[in-house]
């Protein structure tokens, strides 16, 4: 619509939509990875550690939390890494 009007808009869009060097970050909702996890490890447990890991400010305590996590069962640590932490917990903002 705008190149209709003239104002030449599509070749700026074109640059935009095919530069292969952006940077935006991605990032994941900790809610859904949660709903995804509870259901294959259920308990209060679970839902404690895995906010206590979402929310920890610094790498030292986020690894603190994922040992607690992997203690309890190493198949619901080795879940959590798999969704790459660096995309869903404060740790690495």
């Amino acid at each position: 619509m705008l190149t209709s009007v003239g104002l030449g808009m599509s070749n700026s869009w074109n640059s935009f939509t095919s530069s292969p060097n952006r940077e935006a970050e991605h990032r994941q909702c900790a809610r859904h990875i949660l709903a995804n996890f509870n259901k294959r490890f259920t308990g209060q447990q679970y839902i404690k550690l895995f906010w206590r890991a979402v929310r920890a400010s610094t790498v030292e305590k986020f690894r603190g939390v994922m040992e607690k996590i992997k203690s309890i069962d190493t198949h619901a640590y080795d879940y959590l890494i798999g969704r790459d932490p660096t995309t869903w917990s404060k740790a690495f903002f």
